[in-house]
């Protein structure tokens, strides 16, 4: 019989293993098995148990190569896709080796792989608490700075942290964000905004005012790093699939192994050597004027209100009202001379280096027409 004629969703897996040792379903076409995989996404992440396992034991049996190739490529057995949905993962795998128990089709890697799915299970219970919790702070926000923007107040903190070169003061503890990198913490805030704008409601307040006092009281790091554990968790899940990373489990704790010391060696290396470069190529800016210094010197003078609220169009924000007088010498002093703020030069001098690039070539590079690079950074100083 063909594959086809089976009701996948009614027939038990001990029924269709009986019948692939008794010889009575035909070898599918190569049509017929490309069908098989595109149930076993379909259904997999539909919650449809005996469809799920049903069509991996078939895909399994016919095209074992392929179908744990599909696994892997599109994450169907990783926990993060079924965050705050019923997942059943951990028995599919479960199922699967059972299933090899009677026929030995899979090698020592895919029995390595279904185990790390197996001992990763726990992930699917942290997923879903951690996102109760980032809804949690996400609510504590809205409540405790009515009118705020916890998106742009999110892109402010990390735009600061790109501005003044921040580095992490050190590794040791996960749970504070200054063990964190810029890199981490930016992986962070996509995934909020995500959850913000997807997840929850979304309103024109999320698109106005930064709350300062969010970010300068310290509470904004506790919804960053509860988005940092998610990341971590989703890079365990493409290591375990992409790299052949193993997890075992010891005494209740699990372990991300990699498939040999010098392979993860490589790979921190890369690392150690990409940030001592990027260190090396960094331009010594002390001395330099800062963006920062400026806007603490304007700030000197109260008479200067350049910040003021608008409320035109029923769309209330802050803009940015200079006086004629002061505009002119800002024009001259800020805008025609080229030169370049500190925090510029230390943005740009990675850039220099891998481009074989100096400041004096900014005013070289067309953008568009007759408006040099050199003129987008300065109007770029106004944002």
């Amino acid at each position: 019989m063909n594959y086809s004629s089976i009701n996948l969703r009614k027939i038990s897996k001990d029924e269709l293993i009986k019948r692939l040792i008794d010889g009575e379903i035909n070898v599918p076409s190569s049509m017929e098995k490309k069908e098989i995989q595109t149930i076993i996404e379909s259904f997999a992440g539909q919650n449809q148990y005996f469809i799920a396992i049903n069509s991996l034991i078939l895909g399994m049996f016919f095209d074992k190569d392929k179908t744990f190739f599909n696994i892997r490529k599109k994450g169907t057995f990783r926990y993060s896709k079924y965050i705050s949905n019923k997942c059943f993962v951990q028995n599919l795998a479960k199922d699967l080796l059972d299933f090899d128990k009677k026929f030995g089709l899979y090698s020592a890697n895919d029995v390595k792989y279904l185990n790390s799915i197996i001992n990763l299970s726990g992930l699917h219970n942290s997923y879903n608490e951690i996102q109760k919790y980032i809804f949690g702070e996400i609510k504590f926000f809205h409540l405790k700075y009515k009118e705020k923007s916890l998106i742009k107040s999110l892109l402010s903190y990390v735009d600061f942290l790109f501005l003044s070169n921040y580095y992490p003061e050190s590794i040791t503890d996960p749970l504070e964000i200054t063990s964190r990198t810029k890199e981490d913490i930016c992986s962070a805030i996509s995934y909020l905004i995500y959850i913000i704008t997807e997840k929850s409601s979304f309103t024109i307040t999320d698109t106005m005012f930064v709350s300062e006092e969010y970010i300068k009281s310290g509470e904004i790091s506790r919804i960053i790093i509860a988005a940092c554990f998610i990341s971590d968790f989703k890079e365990f899940e493409i290591l375990i699939d992409h790299f052949n990373y193993e997890c075992i489990e010891i005494n209740d704790n699990i372990k991300i192994i990699p498939p040999n010391e010098d392979f993860e060696k490589s790979i921190r290396l890369g690392y150690i050597r990409n940030q001592l470069q990027y260190n090396y190529d960094k331009i010594d800016a002390k001395e330099v004027a800062s963006i920062e210094d400026l806007v603490d010197e304007i700030n000197k003078h109260p008479e200067l209100s350049i910040f003021q609220l608008t409320e035109t169009h029923n769309y209330p924000r802050y803009t940015l009202q200079i006086p004629e007088l002061f505009f002119e010498r800002l024009v001259v002093k800020f805008f025609k001379p080229d030169f370049l703020f500190r925090e510029e030069l230390i943005y740009l001098s990675h850039i220099f280096k891998e481009q074989l690039l100096n400041a004096n070539d900014l005013k070289q590079i067309m953008i568009r027409g007759e408006l040099s690079l050199m003129e987008f950074i300065k109007i770029r100083r106004v944002f």
